[in-house]
Order: C-alpha cells, then sequence, then structure tokens
C-alpha cells in the first residue's frame, strides 16, 4: 500500500488492515507498522475490535491474533469492494 493511499482510509479499511495484519498472531508494533497506523489510533481501534470478538490478546505473549470472525471481515470486505468497483472500472482520477 502506497504512503498516499493512507491518509485518507475509511474505518472498513483500517480494521481490514487490522485484521489480516494480526492474522497468525502479531505484536502492536508490528500491526502499527502493517497498518500504518499510529499509537493512540491503533489502541482504539484495538478496543473496537476485541469486544465483537474479531480479535483477541494473549496477556502472556502479547500478541493479537485475527480470530475465525475476525478473518471474515476482510474477505467479505473485498468482495464487496469488488461489486461495486469491478477490477476492469476505470476510476476518474482527481485533479492535483
Amino acid at each position: 500500500m502506497h504512503i498516499e493511499a493512507v491518509i485518507n482510509r475509511a474505518w472498513r479499511d483500517i480494521v481490514a488492515d487490522i485484521l489480516e495484519t494480526a492474522k497468525g498472531g502479531a505484536n502492536q508494533t508490528s500491526i502499527m507498522h502493517g497498518s500504518f497506523l499510529s499509537y493512540s489510533t491503533v489502541k482504539e481501534y484495538f478496543d473496537l475490535l476485541l469486544q465483537p470478538k474479531l480479535l483477541t490478546y494473549d496477556i502472556m505473549t502479547k500478541l493479537y491474533d485475527t480470530t475465525e470472525k475476525g478473518v471474515e471481515f476482510p474477505e467479505l470486505y473485498q468482495k464487496m469492494n469488488t461489486l461495486v468497483f469491478p477490477p476492469n472500472m476505470k476510476l476518474r482520477q482527481r485533479p492535483k
């Protein structure tokens, strides 16, 4: 992902990035770097994702992990994006 594309992401993009990065277990720093998020932002999203059990946290290993339920979110989100914006669809560029 390009840094430019990260500037104005929707919350769904951020959630999908966190859940993808945490698959199989990842520490907070890895998730921050993999999702291009600051410490304060990633902490807010952890709270959001831990409550509905999309993400788990192991106190002993200090690792976050995506649950089975959490694995479904990025997959469904990608399918939705493909339906709305098919790969062959051309989007107009915004003037810089």
